[in-house]
């Protein structure tokens, strides 16, 4: 699909964009526009070599649940998403649904998910790649991996995570949410949050780590960090209100911060 545009406006209401129920092999979006949508902007059920490139999908304003820029539904790999901006929507982009199987690799590169109820969500156990991240200005979390992640893989390389709670709607306006499974954040600047900026939610999180991280000017905390196996190490943490609370352990390594 190639320079495609998706059209509605307030006269106007769209419904989904792209939606494939079977095998999607070798499928490439170039630069398409999704202005609007009411429903689902792409919705892959299960496939390999999927790739976005460019391109913007954008919510009708309604906010309602099934308003979803990108759902990988399940059983996808090798799915590469790249310089697209997803914004405006109940949830910008969802990784898996409950019952299916899971995804497998993902990998998100300088992709912008902004101004939504959630912005990057994770329910399955894939390995997600986020590369020159922008999760921004959404109403409940910038990022979640979800309890039903248990084995998931997150990785956060540079980027920024912030200002949760932009349009003083209804939420948590919190930045990067982890309840279940491992991940590594570097080199990310966690910044202006109204809630916490990095929040560790979950006894069962592990083996997991934050390194490198400017985490500057967040409402309730910068960090509450929970579970085990961890370590925060290298960061510099700025701005009014409270910077750490350290609620995890007993094996962790936590020092080198600026507090």
């Amino acid at each position: 699909f190639d320079h495609l545009l998706f059209f509605a406006d307030h006269r106007v209401r769209m419904g989904g964009g792209i939606v494939t129920e079977e095998v999607a092999d070798t499928t490439t979006l170039d630069n398409c526009v999704f202005w609007r949508v009411g429903g689902v902007g792409l919705r892959v059920a299960r496939g390999s070599e999927v790739r976005v490139i460019g391109g913007r999908i954008t919510g009708d304003g309604s906010l309602r649940p099934e308003n979803v820029g990108i759902h990988l539904a399940g059983d996808n790999g090798g799915v590469h998403v790249a310089t697209t901006d997803l914004i405006g929507l109940h949830t910008a982009m969802k990784i898996g649904e409950p019952g299916n199987t899971s995804n497998r690799e993902i990998f998100l590169t300088h992709a912008t998910f902004d101004s939504s109820v959630h912005g990057l969500v994770q329910v399955d156990n894939a390995y997600t790649s986020i590369a020159g991240c922008w999760s921004a200005s959404s109403d409940e979390e910038q990022i979640l991996l979800d309890r039903t992640a248990g084995g998931a893989i997150l990785s956060v390389s540079g980027g920024t995570i912030f200002n949760g709670g932009a349009y003083d709607r209804p939420g948590a306006h919190h930045g990067i949410v982890i309840r279940a499974g491992r991940f590594t954040l570097t080199g990310v600047h966690v910044r202006h949050n109204k809630g916490v900026g990095i929040l560790i939610d979950g006894e069962g999180v592990r083996d997991y780590a934050i390194t490198g991280c400017r985490i500057h000017d967040n409402g309730t905390a910068g960090a509450v960090l929970h579970g085990d196996r961890y370590v925060l190490m290298g960061n510099v943490f700025a701005g009014p209100g409270p910077h750490l609370r350290d609620e995890g352990g007993p094996t962790k390594q936590v020092l080198g911060n600026v507090l």
